[in-house]
């Protein structure tokens, strides 16, 4: 397979798991970064490949899936940039359905603070677990 096929298919979202692992493990940087992508990579690969591509992680659509199954595991391979934590949870709050008010008073009740601005790293996280454990 050349690069460009191996790119393709790494970019597919109906490639199968088993391929796009063995795409994670190309030599070719654009091929891993689309494996990165996909939503259809293993967990297992995921957190391999994340360190090297991390906003590309952050893209992929089943990070959410997977950060509402446990928010944490990420958090020994890769440090999640405020604007992604923004985005996440931004993300949260409009399945709630939640007005902007409505966030502020649940960051004032749980943490005291008026915006996301000023949490501390580990309040960051807590406040995404806890958006994702609530129904809507």
């Amino acid at each position: 397979m050349n690069i460009e096929q191996a790119r393709q298919l790494a970019k597919d979202e109906t490639t199968s798991p088993e391929i796009l692992a063995e795409l994670a493990r190309s030599e070719d940087y654009q091929t891993r970064q689309r494996v990165a992508e996909n939503p259809n990579t293993p967990t297992k690969v995921l957190l391999k490949i994340c360190r090297e591509f991390p906003s590309e992680l952050m893209n992929n659509p089943v990070v959410p899936l997977l950060l509402l199954e446990n928010p944490y595991i990420f958090s020994c391979e890769i440090k999640i940039d405020f604007n992604t934590f923004i985005h996440l949870t931004d993300l949260e709050i409009k399945r709630l359905g939640w007005k902007p008010e409505e966030g502020k008073n649940h960051l004032l009740k749980n943490y005291g603070k008026r915006t996301r601005l000023h949490l501390t790293d580990s309040e960051c996280l807590d406040y995404l677990s806890k958006l994702q454990q609530l129904k809507n």
